[in-house]
């Protein structure tokens, strides 16, 4: 689109820095504004409407980032991105590992052509396969360690279980709680319990930390699936879990 002009989004949450980026943006001859976005789910939108060539995009934004937004957008309808963060110690060791450029906040007027050049040709580019790669490769990075808000990689990732001559995958945010018998322990799921040959000590090495208790030798429990604790007269204290189940606390 050499004798085109640029259509450009500026993605940011803080207003003053909205008006420095439009302000330099301004004054390019090769570059039209074609909107303003304050967070990332209004960008998600403006950018599959508007089809910018080229997005300016905050990092750190409440609710969905600026990464969070390029990973719900096909690589296929993604723009040219210069990206602007402030001290973020992952963004800054994501972009030196996969080599893409971005903006320091704050930052000069110097470093912001010198950034708006790369986003430039980047978005006149015709065969950007290798950035394009790049950029997953940063967006996947991105979501291994940005994992949905209350859950953990290892809390939603699936652990296989032998069940005699079959294997279940069950995640540990579909466990409930645990019951141990003898040797085996009693997976109680959202779904249906799973026996299988384990010790409870052994189990728990096994959950996310932080997740799973053990409320008594013969129960560990799930955190988030707890509706109340209750204590009795002779000081003991019981657990209520969301489906009604009744535990016991160990006073230890």
């Amino acid at each position: 689109m050499p004798n085109q002009k640029l259509r450009t989004l500026i993605v940011d949450d803080e207003p003053l820095a909205r008006q420095t980026v439009r302000r330099l943006l301004a004054a390019d001859l090769e570059i039209e504004i074609v909107g303003e976005c304050g967070d990332g789910k209004s960008a998600l939108k403006a950018i599959t409407s508007l089809k910018p060539d080229l997005v300016y995009l905050d990092i750190r934004m409440p609710g969905l980032s600026g990464l969070g937004v390029l990973t719900k957008i096909k690589p296929t309808d993604r723009p040219a991105v210069i990206f602007a963060t402030a001290y973020d110690d992952f963004a800054l060791k994501a972009f030196e590992l996969f080599a893409v450029d971005y903006l320091l906040k704050p930052f000069t007027d110097e470093r912001f052509s010198e950034s708006l050049l790369k986003g430039k040709q980047r978005a006149r580019r015709s065969g950007g396969g290798a950035l394009d790669a790049t950029i997953d490769s940063l967006l996947e990075h991105y979501s291994r360690r940005n994992p949905p808000p209350g859950a953990s990689r290892a809390y939603t990732a699936a652990m296989p279980f032998k069940v005699g001559l079959d294997r279940h995958l069950l995640r540990p945010c579909d466990i409930r709680w645990i019951e141990g018998q003898s040797d085996y322990v009693r997976i109680h799921t959202t779904k249906q319990p799973v026996l299988i040959r384990r010790t409870m000590s052994h189990l728990l090495t096994q959950l996310p930390a932080g997740k799973f208790v053990r409320i008594h030798k013969s129960a560990i429990i799930n955190l988030d699936y707890i509706k109340r604790m209750r204590s009795a007269w002779s000081g003991d204290w019981a657990l209520e879990l969301d489906d009604g189940t009744q535990l016991k606390v160990s006073r230890n």
